[in-house]
């Protein structure tokens, strides 16, 4: 009997520990300067697409998934977006956009919050963007989308 109690306590005190554990704390994020600005994009409507996209110069990128804080790699520029904050309240926050790794910031970008501590975590990371005529998608979203992560 008292094997099996100790047997239940060890497995019980394993399940807890495992979800006490948040999976997006353990992919780490770059850290971001405050200032940082780098190339700067639109974010607007784009009557074509019926959706929000990002512009730079003539490259419209629109929407093409979630994104996975993996996929981050050097930040390369920033957006301003207004959100609602209140009832018929809005600020303007910026938006920080990443190059997809292994990607051409040309094809495929990532864009994230500033939690407000210069860092990007997990939780704010946001789309995935691909260029409007890119056709060829990157091993690593194929990865993790077919693993279904």
């Amino acid at each position: 009997m008292l094997r099996k109690f100790i047997t239940f306590a060890a497995a019980a005190a394993v399940c807890f520990t495992l979800s006490a554990c948040n999976p997006l704390s353990l992919i780490t994020t770059p850290s971001i300067d405050p200032s940082f600005t780098g190339i700067e994009y639109s974010y607007e409507y784009y009557k074509k697409e019926k959706e929000w996209v990002l512009k730079k110069d003539d490259k419209i990128f629109v929407p093409y998934c979630n994104a996975s804080p993996a996929w981050c790699g050097n930040p390369i520029g920033t957006y301003m977006s207004e959100t609602i904050v209140g009832l018929g309240e809005q600020k303007e926050e910026k938006i920080y956009v990443f190059e997809l790794i292994g990607s051409s910031p040309d094809a495929w970008l990532v864009d994230a919050f500033d939690d407000g501590s210069g860092h990007v975590s997990g939780h704010n990371i946001g789309f995935l963007y691909k260029e409007i005529s890119v056709t060829e998608i990157p091993a690593l979203v194929k990865t993790e989308s077919e693993s279904g992560e």
